[in-house]
C-alpha cells in the first residue's frame, strides 16, 4: 500500500476556483480508480489558501495509472497555476 500527502497553496484570489476544481477532480478519480483505498482533499480552517490532498493506493501501479490519466494531468495543468509554488508530494510510511 501507498499513502502519500500533497500540500500546496492557492493564491488567494484563485481559492474558490480551486475548490471547484479540486471536487470535480476527486470526483473522477474515485468513480474511475478503484485500486485508490482513499482520496481526500482537505482545506485549512485556519488558513483558507492552504490545502492537501491524502490517498491510498493498493498498488504501485494503481499509483502510476493514476498518474498516467488525461485528468490528472488536465488538473496539474489547471491547479499548478492558481499555486502560489509548486506542490509539495510526500509519502507517508506507516511505523506499526
Amino acid at each position: 500500500m501507498i499513502t502519500m500527502i500533497i500540500r500546496y497553496r492557492v493564491k488567494k484570489e484563485f481559492v474558490e476556483e480551486a475548490k471547484k476544481r479540486i471536487r470535480g477532480f476527486v470526483t473522477k478519480v474515485k468513480d474511475n480508480e478503484p485500486e485508490i483505498l482513499v482520496y481526500e482533499s482537505f482545506q485549512s480552517e485556519k488558513d483558507k489558501q492552504e490545502f492537501m490532498n491524502y490517498m491510498k493506493f493498493q498498488t504501485e501501479e494503481a499509483e502510476k495509472f493514476h498518474r498516467r490519466t488525461d485528468y490528472y494531468r488536465k488538473f496539474v495543468e489547471i491547479l499548478y497555476p492558481l499555486c502560489e509554488r509548486e506542490p509539495e508530494f510526500e509519502k507517508l510510511v506507516g511505523f506499526y
